[in-house]
């Protein structure tokens, strides 16, 4: 497997992604056994991919897990991803880029692949970022560790109002401290998109901040869900992972049109990309059923 660890490589990938606005992964060539069993073996995947994030979480406990390590560990899981058979495509780069102040992106949830990819590996090495993720994430065996390491804004999504509470003052926070915030609103992941299940939460940090909105649609299926453990799931060598970035929408946007905007460029985007979208977006909210 080619791989991207070293720093060339690294600025390499930044430095085409911040001149072209977009990657897409190249024709990969079969080099060594280990190409081979990635593209054969599930299991061989997921002990590649936990090595990486053992590594990731021995620095973490250490103290050495910063911005730059986070960066790291998510381009070894881009690699390692598309060495396992996954077509990587990033569009519209440029609106997260150029953004110059703190700002609050909004991104649907398929998988934990965005968990990691998104915030460490597309944003984080443009612009500091904290993720609102569940609670149960910081104690996870090994994963735990860097998502501690990394000061997520941790909910616990028994009590919407407390989580509400929870998110603007801590993004906030995060926003006046220079951090940008990335938000998933969905109350889980899910492959087809339900326009009723999107919240508003990312809506409300930004307006109380004066802060852009980014609308971010995401399709991450190649990693599926699995049925015994969740985060471990079948391999679906044959589908895409895909981010677009969406146009920023002004803080003094009317916010029921600004989530209406979210909504509908995610929604739009997931459908281009054949994945389901149930429902309909009206104004004054989403549709029921």
């Amino acid at each position: 497997m080619r791989s991207i660890a070293d720093k060339k490589s690294q600025a390499e990938f930044l430095a085409n992604l911040r001149e072209k606005d977009a990657y897409e992964t190249e024709p990969l060539r079969f080099r060594f056994a280990d190409d081979f069993l990635l593209r054969r073996s599930d299991g061989w995947f997921y002990l590649r991919e936990f090595l990486v994030v053992c590594v990731g979480s021995v620095r973490a406990r250490l103290g050495r897990f910063d911005g730059a390590a986070w960066t790291d560990r998510a381009y070894r899981m881009m690699r390692l991803m598309e060495a396992a058979g996954a077509r990587i495509r990033i569009e519209g780069a440029e609106h997260m880029i150029r953004q110059q102040a703190p700002t609050v992106y909004v991104a649907n949830h398929m998988s934990m692949v965005e968990t990691m990819v998104l915030p460490g590996g597309l944003i984080q090495p443009f612009h500091p970022v904290a993720v609102v993720v569940k609670k149960s994430l910081l104690t996870y065996p090994v994963f735990g560790a860097i998502m501690r390491a990394v000061q997520p804004i941790a909910v616990a999504r028994l009590n919407p109002r407390e989580d509400l509470k929870q998110v603007l003052e801590q993004g906030s926070a995060c926003l006046r401290a220079g951090r940008s915030v990335l938000v998933f609103p969905q109350s889980t992941r899910r492959v087809c998109f339900r326009p009723a299940e999107f919240n508003s939460l990312g809506v409300k940090l930004a307006q109380r901040n004066g802060a852009s909105l980014l609308p971010v649609a995401v399709r991450s299926d190649f990693q599926e869900t699995g049925h015994r453990w969740r985060d471990v799931g079948p391999i679906a060598r044959g589908k895409p992972i895909l981010f677009r970035f969406g146009e920023p929408i002004p803080p003094e946007t009317d916010p029921k049109h600004a989530h209406r905007q979210t909504i509908e460029f995610i929604a739009g985007s997931l459908r281009e990309w054949d994945v389901p979208v149930p429902g309909t977006f009206r104004t004054g909210g989403p549709a029921r059923g």
